[in-house]
């Protein structure tokens, strides 16, 4: 259990990072 929920939030700090990256390339 402990170590599935660590997984999902990883995937969801690298989600969230993927979606800043993309803003970022987006308003230049």
């Amino acid at each position: 259990e402990y170590g599935l929920r660590r997984v999902l939030e990883d995937i969801l700090i690298q989600e969230e990072e993927h979606k800043r990256d993309i803003a970022n390339a987006l308003s230049k």
